[in-house]
């Protein structure tokens, strides 16, 4: 499974022929990460939207990633891999998501499905001197968290 959390049209749009090039991908739904340990930045000409986890310097401006989780064949993530030049720009790392179209209604409260997922984190070292600035933050009404705008 992969997340992609809220990118830039153009950018998901790319992410988005990747995956559905492959016949047997599917969309699985919306989701939010488990942890709000998350900084969101995009560069000035909103070409590039990235996450990045939170350390000293980003932990006021920290909250949850929304986005897609999709079922994914192993030469679909290669694809994947490639284009987000994995290792370079971006990071593979495996993480918790809560599934927001598949809550569940306890003692009053609404639980979420938890799916692990691979994320594409941002390389702090490869951005660090480019241009970004801070998504803001808000309150989420679907899932009753901290989220960042689209």
């Amino acid at each position: 499974l992969v997340f992609m959390y809220d990118r830039d049209l153009k950018q998901k749009g790319l992410e988005h022929k990747v995956i559905f090039r492959n016949p047997k991908s599917r969309y699985l739904g919306e989701a939010f990460s488990a942890t709000a340990t998350y900084s969101l930045k995009e560069s000035f000409d909103t070409k590039y939207c990235l996450a990045f986890k939170a350390n000293e310097m980003t932990m006021k401006n920290k909250a949850h990633l929304i986005g897609e989780v999709y079922a994914v064949p192993p030469e679909v993530m290669l694809d994947l891999d490639a284009y987000h030049q994995n290792g370079n720009l971006y990071l593979r790392e495996f993480r918790n998501v809560f599934m927001m179209d598949q809550p569940l209604p306890v003692n009053g409260k609404l639980k979420y499905m938890t799916q692990r997922c691979w994320f594409y984190l941002g390389v702090e070292s490869t951005w660090r001197n480019c241009q970004l600035r801070q998504r803001p933050i808000c309150k989420n009404v679907h899932c009753d968290r901290f989220t960042f705008l689209a």
